[in-house]
């Protein structure tokens, strides 16, 4: 069972995390299959594959937390980060509320133009 291979893996001492357009982190999704202590198995609806990926509580846990934005996309939320918008209702904002002088945020400004 993949639960009993996961629980032996030591805990880690830095996270890094990539943020959704929609503000999810790290493949948690509000429709979870299946719960476990320390992880979750989720689905999206119009994908045919599970993901994998340690729960909010267990990586609010880890000693730093580096958030990655690579996308020029994801401003909006980018603006929410820095505007210290109060919506803690989107995973990342939680995130960084429950975990604040452990996390880093990297935002990679993607160029549009590709040199040949």
């Amino acid at each position: 069972m993949i639960y009993k291979k996961i629980i032996k893996y030591p805990k880690p001492n830095l996270a890094l995390v990539g943020v959704g357009n929609d503000g999810h982190i790290g493949s948690i999704f509000p429709k979870k299959i299946i719960k476990y202590k320390n992880f979750v198995i989720s689905k999206k609806k119009n994908e045919n594959f599970r993901r994998i990926s340690l729960n909010i509580d267990y990586i609010k846990k880890i000693k730093k937390i580096v958030i990655v934005i690579n996308d020029r996309k994801k401003n909006d939320i980018l603006k929410k980060i820095l505007s210290n918008h109060q919506n803690y209702k989107i995973p990342v904002l939680k995130l960084i509320k429950i975990s604040m002088d452990k996390v880093l945020l990297y935002y990679i400004n993607k160029s549009t133009k590709k040199s040949k």
